[in-house]
């Protein structure tokens, strides 16, 4: 008898909690907020960022494992489910500051003159 009533209150709790508990669909190129669980000894959590980023997904490895990027020069961080979409209309700073990949230049071609370095004196 005991044994029946764990069972359905288990079930009743995990239909009260997949009502609640929404699967995200990132994909790749996606721009998410990373949940910041760190904490600095000292502060006040009240005063710590809740998330940090924005970043870009890189890959969607499962549902809920995800490879990560937050800057240009950080690596990518594989993370299991704590992001968040970013709602901004906006892409991050970082990436509209990276400079694109320059090709080589073909010969005879005209450099334009915004380009051209001036001499120095």
């Amino acid at each position: 008898m005991a044994l029946e009533h764990i069972q359905t209150a288990g079930t009743k709790q995990k239909i009260f909690y997949d009502r609640r508990a929404g699967r995200q669909d990132l994909n790749k190129g996606d721009f998410v907020w990373l949940l910041n669980s760190f904490r600095k000894r000292g502060l006040s959590p009240k005063l710590h960022r809740k998330q940090t980023g924005p970043g870009v997904i890189l890959k969607k490895m499962t549902d809920v494992v995800y490879g990560f990027k937050m800057g240009p020069k950080r690596r990518p961080q594989v993370v299991h489910c704590d992001l968040n979409p970013y709602l901004g209309d906006d892409p991050p700073l970082w990436l509209l500051l990276r400079q694109p990949k320059t090709t080589p230049i073909a010969e005879g071609a005209s450099i334009p003159s915004s380009t051209t370095p001036t001499p120095a004196s």
